[in-house]
């Protein structure tokens, strides 16, 4: 057993060999505990995501200071250089948090592109930056070996102590009857997979990087992990890609855009297998091991010409976008690989970490990344658009009247490439088509983060007036506090919170339950146009809602709503506290937020948080 003293000993060991990766982690549980417990919802910290942008900063910095570190220890960097190593990436954070705009949260594409990558890069300097020459190519399979083999102990005992203390907090809550709020599992996940995690992983680094540079036997272990698991899921894989390649051959049908990510998880997996078993990949003793590296990045090449028809046919017909971008660049980094192992004598896996850094790090700056040129792209896309339905003139917007008739499908994406540009910041970048009385409008919408009053700046009638129809509508209070309003139940005998669960489709309850000969005596339906609440087989209440006409057209301004914002099919409209009100006679259903869904072309309610008084 390790002593208490021997704990702290490595613990402070550690910190000194590893400060700036450790205070990352701490800054980064600090943040996010803020952003749980204390920070307001309508602050503009909340709005513009401060603290959780500085936590995911804090966050990326874990693996970029490991590498500056890593290499600062081995190249036994002095403390001067090792200091500006890590002023260089607090600029490179810093620089970073500037490019992720509060937009980017309401697009999980957006932010993968704009943040994972960056988080991806550093991974991968972590990989190479001790090792990169090509007289190391074993020590720096031995040095990434060891760190998979650290990261897969790490994040096993990492969500082991996550699952014992939040079960040991869930057990005293049901055996004592206190009550923990959900924040504190947050609280206690963050903490273990940030703070414990990172501390957990750098304290078992060998005291000498120097030590990877000895030989070490192979494990067995991944031997079997390889030649029993990855390489079945790779032959499979293969085999259903070439099927469906033959299939193309002989329909003569051009292939989905689907296709490219089975040949991005098969390239991955294969150059995954080829890495764990790169020191015995050509030892003739273990056959299926030889064949595959020998013979799979020949298998790769037919495959990426699939791979590069799809996307190619992709962004013929809608554009470039960050994620088509990445598409290629993915495929032309197999691309480079395969040619480079089948070509080359050496063999240098160096070459596959640095390379994919190389590649996504000039794809993610400059005017040649995926960033701005995407956006040139679809600049370019929304001119041509505007210019074929006559809406520019001499370089300016002209404002559409009740005479112009556009087609739904133009409307949709001039309306998607103006939602596309604000989202990432750059809608202002349209600025140069626009009057000054249009740079205004502009301006208001995008200070009050409402991409949709941009449509204003194109008239009242067809754009700025078409809605996208949304397939879920989410209503709530603009009260985020209002479970803790008081209800007035004077006059009222009976007190009942309705199940937001608990509403069914009436006549589907009458056929299943009309063979058991009963129906469900307290509960609520839907009927046409709204719900009815039943109890002991009376309706005691029926609450008719026309969605459509009550929720999605009301006047914001006549009826002190605020606007519903449409995201990817998903409204959301703020109310007022009790406008949702129904009082009749001696009964009052208060209803507090909805969901309401589209079935079959109707508006129906999903579930319902409310009081029934009665």
């Amino acid at each position: 057993m390790i002593p208490i003293r021997k704990i702290f000993q490595n613990f402070f060991i550690t910190l000194v060999r590893y400060p700036a990766p450790i205070l990352s982690a701490i800054l980064s549980f600090i943040f996010f505990l803020i952003v749980n417990h204390f920070l307001d919802a309508e602050s503009v910290y909340a709005r513009n995501f401060v603290f959780v942008r500085w936590g995911l900063e804090c966050m990326s910095g874990i693996s970029l200071f490991i590498a500056f570190d890593v290499f600062s220890e081995l190249r036994k960097v002095g403390f001067a250089k090792r200091l500006g190593f890590i002023l260089l990436g607090f600029c490179v954070l810093g620089l970073h948090y500037y490019s992720i705009t509060p937009g980017m949260f309401e697009s999980d594409g957006i932010f993968f592109s704009r943040y994972l990558i960056f988080l991806v890069c550093f991974h991968l300097m972590v990989s190479f930056i001790a090792f990169y020459e090509s007289k190391e190519i074993l020590s720096f399979w031995q040095y990434n070996y060891f760190l998979f083999r650290q990261f897969i102990v790490a994040f096993t005992y990492s969500i082991t102590l996550f699952a014992g203390i939040a079960s040991a907090l869930w057990a005293i809550a049901k055996l004592f009857g206190f009550y923990f709020s959900d924040k504190y599992y947050t609280d206690i996940g963050v903490f273990v997979f940030l703070v414990f995690n990172t501390m957990y992983f750098l304290m078992n680094m060998p005291t000498q990087i120097d030590e990877f540079k000895l030989r070490h036997g192979f494990r067995p272990s991944v031997r079997i992990f390889v030649q029993y698991i990855l390489l079945p899921i790779v032959a499979l894989y293969a085999g259903i890609l070439y099927v469906y390649m033959a299939k193309i051959i002989w329909t003569q049908y051009l292939p989905i855009g689907w296709v490219c990510v089975p040949i991005l998880i098969f390239s991955i997996l294969g150059i995954l297998s080829f890495l764990l078993i790169y020191p015995i990949r050509y030892d003739k003793q273990y056959k299926l091991i030889f064949i595959f590296s020998k013979y799979y990045f020949y298998l790769v090449l037919p495959l990426l010409s699939l791979y590069f028809i799809s996307i190619i046919q992709r962004v013929s017909t809608y554009g470039i976008t960050e994620d088509r971008y990445l598409v290629i660049i993915l495929g032309l980094w197999i691309a480079i690989i395969s040619f480079y192992f089948i070509i080359s004598k050496l063999d240098n896996i160096t070459i596959i970490p640095i390379s994919l850094f190389l590649l996504l790090s000039l794809s993610a700056i400059g005017p040649w990344g995926m960033f701005q040129l995407s956006v040139q792209n679809q600049l370019h896309h929304l001119e041509v658009l505007l210019k074929k339905n006559k809406l520019l003139n001499d370089d300016k917007l002209i404002t559409v009247n009740s005479k112009t008739k556009l087609s739904s499908g133009h409307i949709e994406s001039i309306q998607s490439i103006l939602d596309y540009l604000n989202k990432r910041g750059e809608i202002e970048q349209i600025k140069y088509w626009l009057r000054d009385s249009d740079q205004q409008l502009l301006d208001k919408a995008v200070a009050a983060n409402e991409p949709y009053s941009v449509y204003a700046m194109l008239g009242n009638s067809q754009i700025s007036s078409y809605k996208i129809e949304p397939n879920v509508i989410y209503v709530n209070t603009n009260n985020s506090n209002s479970s803790s309003i008081p209800i007035a139940i004077n006059n009222y005998k009976y007190f009942r919170k309705i199940d937001p669960y608990q509403i069914q489709d009436k006549e589907q309850i009458r056929q299943e339950d009309s063979v058991k000969g009963y129906l469900n005596k307290n509960t609520f339906y839907l009927v046409q146009d709204g719900i009815q609440c039943q109890i002991s087989l009376d309706t005691i209440i029926q609450v008719v809602l026309n969605y459509r006409k009550d929720l999605l057209n009301k006047d914001s301004t006549k009826q002190n709503l605020s606007p519903s914002v449409i995201q990817n099919g998903i409204s959301e409209l703020r109310i007022p506290h009790d406008s949702l009100d129904f009082i009749f006679k001696d009964k009052k259903l208060n209803i507090e937020s909805l969901q309401i869904e589209k079935m079959n072309d109707k508006y129906q309610i999903q579930f319902m948080n409310a009081y029934l008084l009665y």
